[in-house]
Order: structure tokens, then C-alpha cells, then sequence
């Protein structure tokens, strides 16, 4: 009994071509500004003041997910910037 084939080879070459004209590209491969916001704040380094002020708040209590959730930072992260040695 053969297979039957649910997308067809048509499909996926058209699904998988770059795109070709300008309009195609613009709207395929550019990022609305609230994507641009999201990658701007994800990975954002923190100075001292704000290091400072995320050690004070969890020498008093605030949990790693809420500070996670705060900062917008990994736990693995938060952890660093915690045990890091002042230079």
C-alpha cells in the first residue's frame, strides 16, 4: 500500500525558497518593533546600582523567579550577578 502524501513537493519548494522581491522581504525577514523591544530587554547587562539593588533584594527575601521575572535575566544569571566578588 503506498503512502499517501499530504504536502506536496510544489509546497514545500514554495514554502522553502527565499523570498523574492523586496515587499517579500521586508515582510518575512524584518522585526516589527515590539520584537526589536523583546531583544533589546532580554539580554540586557546590569550596572552596579541595579546589582547592588538585586543583592538587597534578596538578602531580604525575594525569590530567584520573581527577581528573574524583575530583571528579565536567567537564573543562571541572577546566580552570577549574586556571587559576584566586587573588584
Amino acid at each position: 500500500m503506498a503512502r499517501r502524501q499530504i504536502l506536496t513537493a510544489s509546497f514545500w519548494s514554495r514554502l522553502m525558497a527565499p523570498p523574492l522581491g523586496d515587499r517579500e522581504v521586508a515582510m518575512h525577514c524584518t522585526l516589527t518593533p515590539d520584537e526589536v523591544e523583546a531583544v533589546a530587554r532580554k539580554r540586557t547587562a546590569l550596572n552596579d546600582e541595579q546589582i547592588a539593588e538585586l543583592r538587597e533584594k534578596r538578602a531580604r527575601g525575594t525569590l530567584i523567579k520573581d527577581l528573574m521575572a524583575e530583571y528579565s535575566l536567567s537564573k543562571a544569571t541572577i546566580y552570577r550577578y549574586l556571587g559576584k566578588i566586587e573588584a
